[in-house]
């Protein structure tokens, strides 16, 4: 007799998909602010807290953006976001999580390094590029 482990999933990731999901049918559409944390609690049965963290990670992966006392917003590349981690994924043995934790331990002291030993010229190209990146709608160009 065979049986398979059952996956659990934390309540941190149920939010998370469930965030993603109403991101990806378009029921939640760019620059469109989520309802407040309490309101999504409640909504989905769940702590504050959890959800709290569960944006905390979304914006951290490019999903939503949290202005201080404005509220959290759905970012223009949330939607880019997905088709770019299936584009990796199709060419990579590594999970979106070995990914994000490589990016939590480099990007921060690249972006250090960058800006410390950067020229005008240099800056004045990354805010070029920067804004064709955020207009784009093409994925190549995104890329």
């Amino acid at each position: 007799m065979s049986f398979k482990t059952i996956k659990k999933e934390s309540t941190l990731e149920v939010i998370v998909q469930k965030i993603k999901g109403q991101i990806k049918k378009g029921i939640l559409k760019p620059r469109e602010r989520l309802p407040s944390e309490r309101e999504i609690a409640f909504l989905l049965g769940v702590s504050r807290a959890s959800v709290r963290e569960a944006i905390k990670a979304l914006s951290f992966s490019g999903y939503l953006e949290v202005i201080q006392g404005k509220g959290t917003y759905v970012l223009d590349t949330a939607t880019k976001y997905d088709e770019i981690i299936k584009y990796f994924s199709e060419f990579s043995n590594y999970s979106l999580d070995y990914l994000i934790e490589a990016r939590i331990m480099f990007e921060g002291d690249f972006a250090r390094l960058a800006a410390l030993n950067a020229s005008q010229e240099e800056i004045d190209m990354i805010e070029k590029i920067f804004n064709e990146i955020a207009c784009s709608k093409d994925l190549n160009v995104f890329l």
